[in-house]
């Protein structure tokens, strides 16, 4: 792993959070995950650390480092990481305190096999900040570790009326007919979910669905930074149309990955 402090290389065990810090003591920081698509570098870091400033905002956090020295820290650390194999793409974690930015690069390895279909968990939760990607994750994590507990790949959170809003670490889509459906308001809004927005060759649409009416679609997937889209094939143990992708979802992930070859940084 390489971080970087404040703008400064250093080795991970020197990238060390003040005793004081409310990042420290409560959590209050903000965080991104960006990644890469080789050839092309960071994808949409702008989109990333305009959400990391609104997030700031949110929680009145000061941006302690301006925007402009954030996306040079981006853009040296991928140089720098990208270095010892360019055709590997990389992970990144940017975080911010009221005291500090710390950048972190590693490799990033998708496993090929999710793919071919995921399993969400329905767990009764929602986050109580939902447009804030903050340090104090508890919101999202204890789902998550309960849906990977279960052999899940993801929870997917049911409000108390039953509504479904996104997945622990993840944007939901499904689709009626030849529309492509994800719901407004009450959920993270997504960079890779605003790119399959952007890219689907299916017409987009606001919407609200039910645990129950979402386990008889015939096609459901997932977007999130870090596996891009996944295709869902059970929810609750129950199979999501015929348990495999569906064409509708595979000619997404073909739009997806040919904007992701597009665009470069």
């Amino acid at each position: 792993m390489m971080v970087m402090l404040n703008g400064r290389l250093v080795p991970p065990e020197e990238a060390l959070v003040r005793a004081d810090s409310p990042a420290f003591q409560y959590g209050l920081g903000v965080f991104q995950t960006l990644r890469t698509y080789p050839p092309a570098g960071i994808f949409r870091p702008q989109a990333h650390l305009e959400r990391l400033v609104e997030s700031a905002r949110i929680l009145e956090i000061p941006l302690v480092v301006p925007l402009a020295d954030m996306e040079d820290m981006l853009l040296r650390m991928a140089d720098c990481a990208s270095q010892t194999d360019p055709a590997a793409p990389l992970r990144f974690k940017l975080v911010m305190t009221g005291h500090d930015v710390i950048l972190t690069a590693q490799p990033l390895t998708v496993n090929p096999v999710l793919c071919q279909g995921v399993a969400l968990l329905p767990v009764e939760g929602c986050r109580s900040l939902p447009a804030v990607k903050a340090l104090a994750y508890l919101d999202s994590l204890v789902p998550h570790r309960k849906a990977e507990l279960a052999g899940c790949h993801d929870a997917l959170l049911v409000d108390p009326q039953g509504m479904i809003s996104e997945g622990a670490f993840s944007n939901v889509f499904w689709f009626e007919g030849e529309r492509l459906l994800t719901r407004k308001e009450g959920v993270l809004p997504g960079v890779t979910r605003q790119a399959v927005m952007e890219s689907s060759p299916f017409p987009v649409e606001w919407g609200e669905v039910s645990l129950e009416r979402v386990q008889t679609m015939p096609e459901v997937f997932l977007t999130q930074t870090t596996t891009g889209v996944l295709p869902v094939t059970s929810i609750g143990g129950q199979p999501v149309g015929r348990g495999t992708p569906g064409p509708r979802t595979l000619e997404v992930m073909t739009a997806f990955d040919a904007l992701t070859k597009k665009e470069r940084r």
